[in-house]
């Protein structure tokens, strides 16, 4: 603005100059040039007023699009920590649910109630190399007596085994003594029966690859009467094992 002020005041001191120079006729042509003049200095000044304002805008928007990045990365940054924040937050949960699993599939017990026939055989048990069959006499060592049966086997591999067993011989012999199950290898062995309930004899638990089974004479009870029983069948059986099974390999039972 100040340069087209310095422009019109050069002209009106030309035109100034020319009027005291030629009077009459020049008069005239004198003041038609000053409004041409005026006119002229009039666009500029709004050509330069426009230009200005278009300045100003990009400035402002310029200024905008700093604050709109400026506020971009700060937002991403705080996202960013919240997200590790979540992150550590969800390990955290994922490693303390982890430990209540271990804990709480650590020591289960398992309560079994069977009627049987004579010669009659179920399952009672079974995960992984462990099974645990209740007999009325079927497979138990000696007639019509009513027993549970340990089973174990593994058709993959070699399974360390090892077990404490009190005042049941048969369970003292391998694999639980030598710590050693050859793969496709089946041992069966009877591990508690009528004759023994009540006092201590059988008491044992074992571990056969990752897998836990615990019991003892005291906690099982059973019953056998040739005649049959008012309940039905010819005998009863019941209990609690001790159990633990890998988490990978739990059936529901």
């Amino acid at each position: 603005m100040v340069k087209y002020t310095a422009i019109a005041f050069a002209a009106f001191s030309a035109i100034g100059a020319s009027a005291s120079a030629s009077p009459g006729m020049a008069d005239d042509r004198d003041a038609i040039g000053v409004r041409d003049l005026m006119s002229k200095v009039d666009i500029l000044s709004s050509e330069l007023n426009e230009q200005k304002a278009k300045v100003e805008a990009l400035e402002a928007k310029n200024n905008a699009l700093e604050v709109q990045v400026s506020t971009k990365i700060k937002s991403d940054k705080v996202l960013r920590r919240r997200e590790l924040g979540t992150s550590a937050w969800h390990e955290a949960v994922d490693d303390l649910k982890d430990k209540v699993e271990k804990v709480t599939q650590g020591m289960r017990q398992l309560y079994i109630e069977e009627n049987l026939a004579t010669g009659e055989t179920v399952t009672v048990y079974e995960a992984g190399p462990i099974k645990v069959e209740a007999s009325c006499g079927g497979i138990c060592d000696g007639s019509g007596e009513v027993c549970l049966v340990l089973t174990l086997f593994d058709a993959n591999e070699d399974l360390q085994v090892f077990g404490d067993i009190q005042g049941d011989s048969g369970l003292n012999d391998p694999p639980i003594s030598n710590n050693v199950l050859p793969k496709n290898t089946v041992d069966k062995e009877q591990m508690w029966d009528v004759s023994s309930s009540g006092n201590d004899e059988g008491d044992g638990a074992v571990w056969i690859g990752g897998y836990y089974l615990g019991w003892d004479g005291d906690s099982f009870i059973g019953l056998q009467r040739d005649g049959g029983l008012l309940i039905g069948g010819n005998c009863q059986i019941a209990g609690v094992f001790n159990y633990f099974i890998p988490k990978d390999h739990e059936h529901d039972w």
